[in-house]
């Protein structure tokens, strides 16, 4: 059936960005094909959905803040036409794009979760954190993370990194899926890239 992953048929493209895209085709029938997919920021009505909450006291100085993302797996269409054109290329015929779809798997009688993390860290490494998050499997896999009790300093940094401030720090997003695939399992790692997350959040606009 369709959602089995033929792990031989592992074929990669890099795009004019220089980002290499892993795909594959389905165990079955050769004419799906599945592209690994990456972190992206949820868009609802053109807006990223990132928040951040300034807590400050009566005389407005800085208490504490909060930051919260929403992220989900994603593959450009750009991409998808691509490895489109080169499975064509190959003699496939008629290639169609299907999402992965990721599963719950056991593993020596326990169950293996679904789990994203979220990393900030500045360049200075005065700032340094990570928190976790649960996915969903259906849909887009979206995970929403909580940055709680943030410093001054780790807020700064936030600002300074999601505004769009060259040579600040990174932020990376992981997300750690199970997906079934004809030579077994194949748990897939994708790890965000710090210039795709910079390329989001260049239409960012902070109100003081």
């Amino acid at each position: 059936m369709a959602g089995v992953i033929n792990a031989a048929t592992e074929a990669t493209y890099t795009d004019l960005s220089g980002v290499t895209w892993t795909y594959f085709q389905d165990n079955d029938n050769a004419s799906i094909f599945y592209v690994m997919p990456v972190p992206a920021f949820l868009v609802q009505d053109g807006v990223p959905q990132f928040h951040l909450t300034e807590y400050l006291d009566d005389h407005g100085n800085f208490l504490s803040a909060q930051c919260r993302l929403t992220t989900i797996l994603a593959v450009p269409p750009v991409v998808i036409q691509a490895v489109q054109d080169a499975l064509e290329h190959n003699g496939v015929s008629s290639p169609t794009y299907q999402a992965m779809s990721f599963v719950d798997i056991g593993r020596g009688g326990a169950a293996d979760p679904n789990q994203a993390f979220l990393n900030i860290a500045d360049a200075a490494g005065t700032v340094s954190r990570t928190v976790q998050a649960v996915p969903s499997l259906s849909g887009s896999q979206i995970a929403i993370f909580n940055l709680t009790e943030l410093r001054e300093g780790e807020v700064r940094f936030v600002k300074a990194y999601f505004g769009g401030r060259p040579g600040v720090g990174s932020v990376q997003v992981v997300y750690r899926l199970t997906f079934i695939a004809r030579l077994g399992e194949v748990t897939a790692r994708v790890q965000f890239d710090a210039q795709a997350a910079y390329n989001y959040q260049r239409t960012f606009k902070w109100v003081t």
